[in-house]
């Protein structure tokens, strides 16, 4: 243990999800770690039924000492509820957590522990973790580090959920927080930002279960990714030439797989026919390309 531990806020912030909501609670006061504050964020509108059962799943834990519950009137998203929950907090770290998802016990104490013997050019630092994917636990295991600007513009990297981040507080302050515009990809957002200023670092070890998400709609991942790709446009136009191009089709092929999970066939080719002249070696790019192709070639044999 470290002989001063510095307090962690640990923002969770949640909507619909009261019959979760519980086990993430747990997840923190079972850390190993001896100094935080859980904060926790209800983005349900204040007439719902989610309100109600959300405040009624957590009345074993309004008497801890240790437990801030913050309410909105009306749902304001994921991002304006982590901000909300920033903004109250008192730690020099924040570490997130969805409420759906769990820590292992020792996450915050590794991570910290971590994080005090970085130089303060490390601005925040993931984890590796457990994905539950169709009923199946995958490990994930990320090393990647340093300033990932490129690498989180081409969707090259992802750190797998808010859940794995712990963020220096004044960093945050520093960048005033999430873009409350977006409704996804907050954390790709806010950690090209950090990356601005600041470096990313890892604490590999596997320190949490992420327990699987919604399939996205593909209309708002559309409006997001125009949303993104106009938000970030002077950072891409900083790369090389291939590289800029490069980004633009990474994120028009991942419109085509998520119109391809649908199975929505004008949009599957028009995003993939973008990806393609945007970057002409995507035609043997990776799997989604693949299944894109293998969609299409099946469609135009039927209609043949």
């Amino acid at each position: 243990m470290l002989k001063k531990n510095p307090l962690v806020s640990v923002i969770i912030p949640t909507h619909g999800r009261s019959h979760l909501l519980r086990r993430a609670i747990e997840s923190v006061l079972n850390q190993t770690y001896d100094n935080v504050e859980i904060i926790i964020v209800d983005d349900n509108d204040s007439n719902s039924e989610h309100r109600d059962h959300t405040e009624k799943s957590l009345q074993d834990y309004l008497r801890n000492d240790q437990i801030m519950y913050l309410k909105h009137e009306k749902n304001a998203g994921g991002s304006a509820a982590r901000n909300t929950g920033i903004k109250a907090s008192h730690g020099k770290y924040i570490a997130l957590l969805d409420d759906d998802d769990e820590w292992f016990p020792q996450k915050l104490q590794k991570q910290i522990s971590y994080f005090e013997s970085l130089d303060t050019d490390v601005g925040v630092i993931y984890c590796s973790y457990i994905l539950q994917e169709h009923d199946k636990d995958v490990e994930i295991i990320r090393d990647d580090k340093g300033d990932l600007t490129k690498a989180l513009l081409m969707l090259e990297f992802d750190p797998g959920a808010s859940s794995t981040l712990v963020f220096r507080k004044s960093v945050l302050d520093e960048i005033h927080y999430f873009d409350e515009k977006f409704a996804r990809h907050q954390d790709l957002e806010i950690l090209i930002r950090v990356c601005r200023h600041y470096l990313i670092d890892v604490c590999p070890e596997v320190l949490l279960k992420i327990n699987g998400h919604n399939f996205p709609s593909p209309y708002k991942i559309e409006q997001v990714q125009q949303l993104f790709l106009e938000t970030f446009h002077e950072d891409i136009d900083r790369l090389a030439f291939w590289d800029k191009r490069y980004v633009y089709a990474r994120h028009y092929m991942q419109l085509a797989s998520l119109f391809l999970h649908e199975k929505m066939m004008l949009q599957v080719v028009k995003y993939y026919l973008k990806s393609i002249l945007k970057f002409p070696m995507m035609l043997f790019h990776n799997k989604v390309n693949t299944r894109v192709k293998l969609f299409i070639m099946n469609r135009l044999c039927k209609k043949v």
